[in-house]
């Protein structure tokens, strides 16, 4: 035994295992080497429950492993994307897919998460759905067309990831309760709401007081409005960009957004450009 492994008898059996278990060569490189091995679910265990095992390396062991239940559990236990990689019959099973679920960590923006890969029964699923976005917001986007228009649902999403209310139905993105929770987590999601409450002062508020930048979204109306932005450059000075040509010649408006980051100074009308005092505020923030 070593680090908790048990090697089994068979000579070759224990080779591969150890080569893949503790001098770290790869599934394929080891497959190559014993191709016999490829039917050994003690050597798919080993090699599928190390977090450093590519998930597609299930693809390299014989089709009953592919099926193999177990081994599947365990494999999507230590790496949830290896749901990609199995059968459609255990992309439908509920143990499987709820187990790599939640071992899903979504490091990386730029992939999936793992319910995508489930298949479209369970991602019809309440529970499944509701686990799913509890640990990553975004993956409202592969719920189902009921299940993003339940407001449960949603507001699980958004409260974990703001931006996932692109991914909610029409009706949600213009209940308000959904909207503000969005919002208070990420202000740019005010893009994604619908048109009565995208221009609403109270919704405009939450998300600028939350992210500066989401003054660029905002009608031209709330970016013409001193309580709007006063609220956006105090949390973001060079949302300034953004605010109207009366807000960017407003003294009130330009001392606040200046005061937070000097660099607001080349958005503001030339006359306060050559103001003394709001000069001098930009140079003693910016250093």
């Amino acid at each position: 035994e070593r680090d908790g492994v048990r090697f089994p008898c068979s000579r070759k059996e224990s080779s591969a295992i150890k080569e893949v278990h503790v001098n770290g060569t790869s599934v394929k490189a080891t497959l190559n080497k014993h191709p016999t091995l490829r039917n050994s679910f003690r050597l798919a265990l080993v090699a599928m429950t190390l977090k450093s095992t590519p998930p597609k390396s299930l693809e390299l062991f014989s089709e009953p492993l592919q099926r193999n239940k177990k081994l599947a559990l365990a494999a999507v236990d230590t790496n949830g994307d290896v749901l990609a990689h199995l059968p459609d019959e255990l992309k439908d099973d509920v143990q499987v897919v709820m187990t790599a679920v939640n071992s899903d960590t979504h490091d990386c923006v730029y992939y999936d998460p793992v319910i995508s890969y489930a298949s479209n029964r369970l991602r019809a699923l309440k529970h499944v759905i509701m686990a799913a976005v509890e640990r990553y917001g975004p993956a409202l986007e592969f719920a189902s067309e009921e299940l993003r228009a339940t407001i449960e649902v949603v507001m699980t999403a958004v409260t974990e990831d703001g931006d996932a209310l692109k991914y909610a139905s029409e009706g949600m993105r213009a209940t308000r309760e959904v909207v503000m929770a969005a919002i208070n987590q990420y202000g740019p999601a005010l893009k994604y709401a619908a048109y009565a409450l995208y221009t609403d002062e109270t919704v405009v508020m939450a998300a600028v007081r939350q992210s500066g930048l989401a003054l660029e979204i905002a009608s031209y109306e709330q970016r013409a409005s001193e309580k709007v932005v006063l609220a956006a450059v105090t949390k973001y000075g060079e949302a300034l960009r953004y605010a109207s040509g009366d807000m960017c010649a407003n003294w009130k408006v330009v001392m606040a957004a200046v005061s937070q980051c000097g660099l607001a100074l080349k958005f503001a009308a030339n006359e306060l450009c050559r103001d003394e005092t709001v000069v001098m505020a930009a140079v003693e923030q910016n250093g």
